[in-house]
């Protein structure tokens, strides 16, 4: 991932060299070659910009934090860079600066959740009858676009269906569900995907190495773990591990520490959990789970994090019995973990998953109203180590 340095200079005489920049926007992608994981979405959009099949209204849609704000932005700098080659945007000229920052006339950049109603809406229909100043395209991006108002989605419908020819929407939701169909019917729809925790490490490690510093792969992959495919969730889980180790973070510090620095306990507690129930061993069990309870932990979140576990417990001994190794960027873990896995299979019989995960599965659903969730825990392990 590059950083572009005019950009970044650009940024720091507006913050006046007072302010932090978090790790998040200091390498916010630039261009389309700096984004990681979407890239049959960036190839549809290069095209159609090189092709000059420009679309009135497009839609991303997708979970948190996997770059959907970040590819309007972009797109909006290929659309209007003066200098763009192959659909790539400069990032010099003053288009490309002011886009990057967010202070472009000619992109406008607004938050449904605030502006959600049919005034704001009306606003954009009264000024997308004008051109833009410079340049030709002029780009409305509408981000948290479900959560605008069904009058507002109504004031919108005649402006996506026959917009002026300068004009472009670019709506980014996490819920497309709650946008009606009246909308979705015309706009041409993205689906962004979550990144890979393999995708997630190498960002990271990227941006370790040019930060000079360095991690392991074991606890790069507790971040990785922790931040569900959003790479945004893991920048801010490592600027976080950045302040509390400072400089000394390097390859010695252990996937452990790291836990301990964010707090993260569900995964390890998990995996511990889980081994001594298949060695059988039941006052460690409930040992481990007194200890999760005396460090605050959320058993509601424990038990999520013991079936996500089974689930590779599952896959990895399914693919042993059919004697062919399942790929580990299918199984999306860690050479390490796979190999521990393998020790912990020795013990247990499919079946026995199964069943566990059936008795996991619905303590997770007892665990929503449970008056106390760790004996409710308690009971389940002691029944599943039996």
């Amino acid at each position: 991932m590059t950083k572009d340095p005019r950009a970044a200079s650009y940024l720091g005489l507006r913050l006046e060299m007072t302010a932090y920049l978090n790790i998040a926007r200091k390498y916010r992608p630039q261009t389309f070659k700096d984004l990681v994981g979407q890239e049959a979405i960036v190839q549809t959009l290069k095209n159609s910009i090189l092709s000059k099949r420009v679309a009135p209204a497009y839609l991303f849609c997708g979970a948190r934090g996997i770059g959907k704000t970040t590819v309007a932005r972009i797109f909006s700098k290929a659309l209007r860079c003066a200098n763009a080659v192959d659909a790539i945007p400069c990032n010099q000229c003053e288009d490309c600066l002011k886009i990057s920052v967010g202070e472009s006339m000619e992109v406008l950049e607004i938050d449904g959740a605030s502006n959600n109603g049919v005034d704001s809406v009306r606003n954009i229909r009264e000024n997308v009858v004008y051109s833009a100043a410079s340049g030709f395209y002029k780009i409305y991006i509408i981000d948290e676009v479900h959560m605008l108002s069904t009058s507002a989605f109504n004031a919108l419908l005649k402006t996506l269906e026959e917009p002026p020819a300068h004009v472009v929407f670019v709506f980014a939701t996490t819920e497309v569900q709650k946008i009606p169909l009246t909308i979705l019917s015309r706009c041409q729809r993205y689906e962004f995907r979550r990144l890979s925790q393999t995708q997630v490490m190498e960002r990271l490690n990227h941006i370790l190495s040019a930060e000079g510093l360095q991690m392991s792969a074991e606890s790069l992959a507790v971040i990785a773990k922790h931040c569900d495919g959003s790479l945004r969730d893991a920048l801010s889980l490592l600027d976080q591990v950045i302040s509390f180790f400072g400089e000394s973070l390097n390859v010695g510090v252990s996937a452990q520490e790291v836990q301990k620095s964010l707090g993260l306990q569900d995964t390890a507690f998990a995996t511990e959990i889980l081994r001594k129930i298949l060695e059988k061993k039941i006052p460690e069990v409930l040992s481990l789970v007194e200890n999760y309870y005396h460090a605050g932990g959320d058993f509601q979140s424990l038990a999520e994090k013991c079936l996500e576990e089974l689930r590779i417990y599952y896959l990895v001994q399914l693919s042993e019995e059919c004697r062919e190794k399942l790929p580990l960027h299918d199984l999306d873990i860690s050479e390490t973990h796979y190999v521990e896995l393998k020790k912990n299979l020795e013990k247990v019989k499919r079946i026995q998953i199964e069943r566990m995960s059936q008795i996991f599965s619905k303590l997770v659903q007892q665990l929503h109203w449970a008056s106390s969730p760790r004996y409710l825990f308690e009971m389940a392990a002691v029944k599943m180590t039996e």
